[in-house]
């Protein structure tokens, strides 16, 4: 989940985390520039994470690139309360439906998107597009380290 600077000085490590509603997942950090669109960012995690699913159930083949879509349309200033609406829906739907729990790590980050960067987010659903989010282009992860 994305946490706020008011939450910056909380340690890494279960309890405290806990006491913020978050958790350390698989323990990446991710820390946005000055230049960053925090609802841009989190449409190419969704979309990484999209790819990333065994592609087993409805959630993870249908649902994930779904949600990842109307962030990358809400990114761009598009779609505006509709695509917030649709948005919230499929979050609903999803949660909790995933036998692997892959989508609910991924509604987890969202949400909290949603939360964390209103800001930005009411700006994009009025139509202003964010100047980042030809950025989506993809999000790459090194591979795996050759023995």
């Amino acid at each position: 989940m994305w946490v706020g600077p008011e939450h910056f000085g909380t340690p890494y490590a279960s309890i405290p985390l806990r006491t913020i509603g978050a958790v350390a997942g698989v323990g990446v950090i991710v820390v946005l520039g000055e230049t960053s669109c925090g609802l841009t960012e989190t449409a190419r995690i969704v979309r990484y994470l999209a790819g990333q699913s065994a592609g087993q159930c409805g959630p993870c083949l249908h649902g994930l690139p779904s949600i990842a879509s109307d962030l990358a349309q809400l990114a761009r200033g598009l779609g505006g309360d509709q695509t917030v609406a649709r948005l919230g829906r499929r979050l609903g739907e999803v949660n909790g439906r995933g036998a692997c729990r892959h989508p609910d790590g991924a509604v987890n980050l969202v949400r909290s998107a949603l939360a964390v960067f209103a800001t930005d987010i009411a700006a994009h659903r009025r139509g202003e597009p964010c100047p980042y989010w030809r950025n989506l282009t993809g999000l790459r992860f090194p591979g795996p380290i050759g023995l």
